[in-house]
């Protein structure tokens, strides 16, 4: 068999003139065996008085049993008597009830300690009664603590009668998990009772859409907060009810009836109703030979798509008119815009998802062709527009289909578009315009104001050439850089699109070139988490003012 193991123990005295330690047995050359017990006593020199001992274990006891269960290591410590010295006085509540026991006796003169004794106290209750806490400059619930003495203390050891009668409080919730009750104080009899006359609060919370009514049981209250005295069993019951939101019916209507559908997004629930405060998109989608002109009823605008938000019953009529076959020969030519998502405050990643820049080139017959860059996702698109300027659209990999129609003049494209979750719109303009583009020619210097975790203005240079085109140069507000090619459309509005991030992130925008030298717009910016940014690692979806005036 393998023989025992041994273990080495430690032994220093602090400070080295404070005295001595007695270890018995002595220690043998090569350690104590595993499993031995030592008895060290520590003897104070001339002038000092023991304190402690601090080490693998810190106790006020001497001499101190230990058991050798490992290498160990152990100081005691020794304070001089001409450091202060403070009375300890122990009380016992109510008198009788228990003792006190103090470890280590006092160390000062006349029964005092002196300043830094660590004293350990451990209160045994008399027979018939059980401890309770204590009280003064220490407290807790543990029958053993320990203080410092660094000035006169007073302990007192409370203990109760035993034979005290014990109640249990039994609580509540229902419907259960509708709210929770607060209880205090804690249960301070044995096995969760409360001893006769405890006076205990009950606080009663609702979780979630329901609110509290009322306490039935032991107590009957409307207020969430009762007391309940203890001198009986007692059960109380915190009732609450379900607050169910109001319902409201949108009624969607077209005129004339064939001229057109309207697309709504989401759509009603089971019962054909929304919740109160959803917000409801609806875009006008003519038919073939009709084209969209406004809304009436709870919205009235000419914007299409609109958003309605349901915080009551809400009736819509969208309205089209007959419009004239298109002629394609006068129309033909090179398409480009945005489909931006502006249905919130904030650029999510689902608005994200459902934003991007198209580029078509229509015939001389009115087929399409093009490209769609939505999502960070860029694929190839076709169709044809019927004799009315109407065509479908749809972007495969970006799960996005909806229509596209070209207005009157020929100058820009419309499109209604949906995910099924986000209906953004689309807007395209004619690269080769009529514009007066020779007073809007020039220099520009644009800012994006600095917000959320943006702490910095971005900064864009803007030039828009005689031809038209536009050159675009500058670093936005979290140090990311670009240049970008564009155009000033008829309108004198730009589309500006800027696919970032390993193009798993954009910032776009429209922005307007005005008579007098200025130039204004919002931009949708969204950066994806874990983007390598030491400022931004989750990423950012904001909404940005942008601003700016002209240079020469």
């Amino acid at each position: 068999t393998n023989p025992p193991a041994k273990y080495p123990l430690t032994v220093s005295v602090l400070p080295a003139n404070g005295g001595t330690v007695t270890i018995a047995p002595p220690q043998p050359a090569e350690g104590y065996e595993a499993g031995t017990e030592v008895t060290l006593t520590a003897s104070a020199a001339t002038g000092f008085a023991f304190s402690n001992w601090t080490g693998f274990v810190t106790s006020g006891q001497n001499p101190l049993l230990l058991t050798m269960d490992g290498a160990k290591a152990i100081t005691a410590n020794f304070v001089s008597n001409a450091v202060p010295a403070y009375a300890l006085t122990l009380v016992v509540n109510p008198p009788d009830s228990g003792t006190i026991q103090a470890q280590p006796a006092p160390n000062g003169p006349n029964g005092t300690y002196l300043e830094g004794t660590i004293v350990t106290l451990t209160a045994t209750p008399a027979l018939d009664f059980a401890f309770t806490n204590w009280t003064g400059d220490v407290g807790g619930t543990g029958n053993s603590v320990a203080l410092t003495i660094d000035s006169d203390k007073s302990v007192t050891a409370n203990f109760f009668a035993s034979i005290t009668p014990l109640f249990v409080l039994t609580v509540v919730t229902n419907p259960p998990g509708a709210g929770t009750i607060q209880i205090a104080p804690p249960p301070n009899g044995t096995n969760g009772t409360y001893l006769l006359g405890t006076v205990v609060n009950l606080t009663a919370t609702a979780v979630g859409t329901n609110v509290f009514t009322n306490w039935t049981g032991a107590v009957s209250s409307m207020s969430n907060r009762i007391a309940v005295l203890m001198d009986a069993d007692k059960s109380v019951t915190a009732n609450f009810a379900a607050v169910i939101p109001p319902t409201y019916t949108l009624t969607v209507e077209v005129s004339p009836t064939n001229g057109g559908v309207v697309l709504v997004t989401p759509g009603a629930g089971a019962n054909g109703t929304y919740a109160a405060g959803t917000t409801v998109a609806l875009a006008a989608q003519p038919n073939a030979g009709f084209r969209f002109t406004n809304w009436t009823g709870a919205v009235n605008s000419t914007n299409n798509p609109i958003v309605i938000v349901m915080n009551g019953d809400r009736s819509v009529r969208a309205a089209f008119v007959p419009r004239a076959p298109v002629e394609f020969p006068t129309l033909s030519g090179v398409y480009a815009g945005l489909l931006i998502d502006d249905s919130g405050t904030n650029f999510t990643v689902l608005s994200y998802a459902a934003s991007g820049l198209i580029q078509l080139r229509i015939s001389k017959t009115g087929a399409y062709r093009g490209t769609a860059t939505i999502g960070g996702v860029r694929e190839l698109v076709a169709g044809q527009f019927d004799r009315f300027g109407y065509a479908p659209f749809v972007a495969r990999r970006a799960t996005l289909n909806g229509s596209l129609q070209i207005d009157d003049a020929g100058l820009r494209i419309s499109g209604l578009i949906t995910d099924g979750r986000k209906s953004p719109q689309l807007l395209l303009y004619r690269a080769v315009t009529t514009t007066n583009i020779a007073a809007l020619a020039g220099r520009y210097s644009l800012t994006l104001s600095a917000a959320g975790p943006v702490a910095m203005d971005g900064v864009v240079t803007l030039r828009v050439l005689p031809n038209g085109s536009v050159r675009m140069q500058g670093k936005l507000g979290d140090g990311t850089g670009f240049s970008e090619r564009t155009f000033l459309s008829a309108d004198a509005t730009i589309p500006w699109f800027v696919p970032l991030y390993s193009r798993r992130g954009v910032i776009l925008s429209w922005l307007d070139v005005r008579d007098d030298g200025t130039v204004q717009g919002t931009a949708r910016w969204f950066r994806p988490g874990n983007s390598r940014h030491v400022h931004n690692p989750t990423g950012f979806g904001l909404v940005v003012p942008v601003i700016g005036s002209r240079l020469d």
